[in-house]
């Protein structure tokens, strides 16, 4: 594992400290900031009722809800915004450019009017900058490496609270019309006890506020139950992506059931594995999303189990190191 500060902070930080809890909380473990709200948005809904540049939905994944904003604020709930007036970045794209989380970036924080660069700008010097472990006493001063980690944070989370897959499960799907009631219930029985505030022009379906709180340990932030605006009310519309030429490779790295604890039944022979409490818990990755889930996945990352201090573990691999939190693994361990 590399000996930069913040891997040693990030490896150091227990999976039970939690934001806004403990003064002592190093705000490289755990944003200072630390009430989150992680916005996600139904680009197909968004374009309907919002004039978007010509090829946007053919690129955006048609099975997949994808980043409007991970939004820090204070942990009395007072929104923050633009928090370092030295980190207004005008070209935070190439600054990315180079670095793993890139293809994500443009799969998952997707620009609708075509223009990632100014997104990318807006997104980061609003709240990018009000995230702690962002910043470059906690990150270093490489280029790009504070963007990095604010980024790969809010994807990560994008994928830990997936939208797609618990409504699809709950029979919402793209192409219907839901009560609003229903929506939000699939979204909470998915993650127990977030708060969910979902936003609507004309009845279309556009966004979905889900409400966090930071953690550490690798996890990010867990669901909390602080209240999120809401626009929508009766029956509204979760139109189709009938443009996409893509689909997002599924991931179970949101919800932990029995079926995927244990040693798997079938072993693939580049399997990465670790054992916690009893359980054997394998390693796998879509190729696509830098995602990761159990075993029962189709393409699997050679890994070796370490000892991250502090009781926390994780494994090595040849995209990085992955954290262990809540039996599941995450990208994004820094």
């Amino acid at each position: 594992m590399s000996s930069s500060p913040l891997l040693l902070r990030r490896a150091t930080c227990s999976a039970t400290t939690v934001a806004c809890g403990s003064s002592s909380a190093s705000s490289c473990c755990v944003p200072t900031n630390g009430e989150l709200v992680l916005a996600l948005q139904w680009l197909p809904g968004y374009c309907q009722s919002t004039s978007c540049s010509s090829g946007v939905l053919a690129g955006a994944p048609s099975n997949a809800w994808t980043l409007h904003g991970l939004w820090p604020d204070s942990c009395s709930g007072s929104q923050v915004s633009t928090c370092d007036s030295s980190r207004q970045y005008t070209d935070t794209q190439s600054r990315i450019q180079s670095s793993s989380i890139y293809s994500d970036m443009l799969t998952y924080w997707i620009s609708s009017s075509g223009d990632y660069n100014t997104f990318w700008n807006h997104e980061w010097g609003k709240h990018g900058t009000c995230y702690s472990p962002a910043d470059t006493s906690c990150t270093g001063t490489s280029k790009g490496a504070d963007l990095v980690q604010f980024f790969s944070d809010a994807l990560a989370l994008r994928a830990k609270f997936d939208l797609y897959a618990p409504l699809a499960a709950a029979g919402i799907t793209p192409g219907g019309s839901y009560s609003a009631t229903k929506i939000r219930s699939a979204i909470t029985a998915a993650y127990p006890g977030i708060a969910v505030g979902l936003q609507c022009t004309s009845g279309v379906l556009t966004e979905a506020r889900l409400s966090l709180l930071g953690v550490g340990g690798g996890a990010v932030a867990k669901a909390a139950s602080f209240s999120e605006s809401d626009t929508c009310s009766g029956t509204v519309s979760y139109p189709k992506n009938s443009a996409s030429t893509k689909t997002a490779a599924t991931t179970t790295a949101t919800k932990t059931t029995s079926t995927t604890k244990g040693t798997a039944t079938s072993t693939p022979t580049s399997l990465g594995s670790c054992s916690y409490k009893g359980d054997t818990y394998c390693i796998g990755a879509d190729g696509t999303s830098g995602s990761y889930k159990y075993c029962d996945g189709s393409k699997y990352i050679a890994a070796t189990c370490q000892d991250g201090g502090a009781g926390s573990q994780y494994l090595t691999t040849d995209q990085g190191p992955l954290c262990y939190q809540d039996q599941q693994y995450y990208a994004g361990c820094y």
